[in-house]
């Protein structure tokens, strides 16, 4: 099985268990939090050397987390990727709860660039817009700033970009005249 399919497979079976939106937000949390300690090189070699036996990672596993608070839906997960040697796919997979966690609580993450950075009313005003265009109950705004757009903003939501920079007007402007001569 790919594994694209399987990161989709165990992010849905794990999001199945949780109840409450509260419990979501934190285990999407705890999720991106050990994939952060496991994508350390020698950590992540150990665990996905074949040679080493699944019962001996879930031991490792278990007493490294043994005096860190973490949902106890989390331990068992992180148990059952070890005794199926997917320990691997534990970065994917958070990344797949997170999409499937934002799609269930409504939620939309977008990016935002501009030349400049917004200012609190712009940020909301953006946020205003894209919930009522795109019906989403909260949109979470990831805002970089781009010297090189010179003014205006470009936006990224899904695989959708709203391109209302200064540089797509003078691009356009510019195949204008150039269509017209």
């Amino acid at each position: 099985m790919k594994s694209k399919a399987l990161r989709v497979r165990y992010a849905k079976a794990l999001l199945s268990l949780i109840e409450s939106d509260g419990e979501l937000r934190n285990v999407h949390e705890q999720l991106k939090s050990i994939a952060s300690v496991l994508s350390n090189p020698d950590l992540s070699n150990f665990l996905l050397n074949p040679a080493v036996a699944s019962h001996i990672k879930e031991k490792l596993i278990h007493s490294a987390l043994k005096d860190v608070s973490l949902n106890p839906k989390v331990v068992d997960f992180l148990r059952l990727l070890a005794i199926k040697r997917r320990l691997n796919l534990l970065t994917d997979i958070a990344e797949e709860f997170e999409r499937l966690m934002r799609e269930r609580l409504n939620e939309q993450e977008v990016l935002v660039k501009s030349a400049y950075p917004l200012t609190q009313e712009e940020k909301e005003r953006i946020s205003a817009f894209l919930r009522r265009r795109y019906g989403k109950q909260e949109i979470i705004l990831k805002e970089t700033v781009d010297k090189e757009l010179i003014g205006g903003i470009w936006i990224k939501i899904g695989d959708k970009v709203l391109d209302g920079s200064l540089n797509m007007r003078l691009r356009a402007l510019k195949e204008n005249l150039i269509k017209s001569d």
